[in-house]
């Protein structure tokens, strides 16, 4: 496939991070609801929604790997299943060429319980948005070869728990630890399978210190100097926070091995110490 070209089916925070680093050669498009979008380099901008068939033809024909971003449209899973299937059929019958495809999932799939998830780990969704994106997964398996990468909270310049705090938005307060990745790493973990035949087909993406999202501000309130002109209120109000009980917090972790010890990615923010700093630079 000439210079590993790729049509994201959803550009948004992600796809357009996946764009910025590096050039993905001109026969590449990127899906936008505003026609004639201008995207980086030479990347062709399309016309697209998911959820009108009539735009289906304007996905181009060349060959490329796709790598699908859009989040499931539907809440009943089996009648998401039914769009989905006759979108994968379209694709297969009228786009014969795109046959690889890289789906952006969720580390939500997992249950919310105890233990220690791993990509081989049999296990039933527990939540509506859980059961959604393996359903995705799993109809996608039907028509494509298919890679997937379940990703924890994709975080990133404008869209981090600092950002949240300035805005006087709401903190999580989960009692278990909160996977992470920056949205600059995922997007080159993403360039690497697209890149690499033999990388594995299913792949957790998050960093090495999972922590909960309240516990994760209040060690950064001790270096307010990582964070140049953020305002001394905003540190403030991480004192007002409910503080969760240590002892209380699910021991709930998404396993990264295949990440660390197989694709030996070596991350540009391995925790929210290195990451969150880098969103104010």
């Amino acid at each position: 496939m000439k210079n590993n070209a790729i049509g994201i089916l959803g550009l948004g925070f992600l796809g357009t991070e996946l764009l910025r680093i590096r050039d993905w050669g001109p026969d590449s498009w990127a899906t936008t609801r505003v026609a004639g979008a201008q995207l980086s380099g030479s990347v062709q901008s399309v016309l697209f929604d998911w959820s009108q068939p009539e735009l289906w033809k304007n996905l181009p024909e060349t060959p490329v790997t796709l790598v699908l971003t859009i989040p499931p449209l539907l809440r009943d899973a089996e009648a998401e299943a039914t769009r989905l299937r006759q979108w994968a059929r379209w694709m297969n019958q009228q786009r014969p060429h795109c046959r690889k495809i890289i789906y952006i999932s969720s580390t939500g799939v997992y249950p919310d319980q105890e233990g220690v998830w791993e990509e081989n780990t049999t296990f039933i969704a527990d939540t509506v948005n859980g059961a959604l994106r393996l359903t995705t997964e799993q109809v996608l398996r039907e028509f494509f070869e298919l890679k997937v990468i379940r990703p924890g909270g994709i975080y990133g310049r404008e869209r981090n728990l600092i950002t949240r705090l300035i805005h006087q938005q709401t903190i999580p307060e989960t009692l278990r630890p909160t996977h992470r990745i920056h949205v600059r790493d995922l997007a080159s973990i993403l360039s690497l399978l697209i890149r690499d035949p033999d990388a594995p087909e299913l792949i957790n993406a998050v960093d090495l210190d999972p922590m909960p999202s309240v516990l994760a501000l209040v060690e950064l309130a001790q270096h307010p100097e990582w964070f140049p002109g953020v305002e001394s209120s905003v540190w403030a109000s991480v004192r007002k926070l409910p503080q969760p009980d240590p002892t209380l917090i699910k021991n709930r972790l998404i396993a990264n091995q295949l990440l660390v010890n197989r694709i030996q990615y070596p991350f540009q923010f391995p925790t929210f110490r290195e990451g969150f700093p880098a969103c104010f630079r």
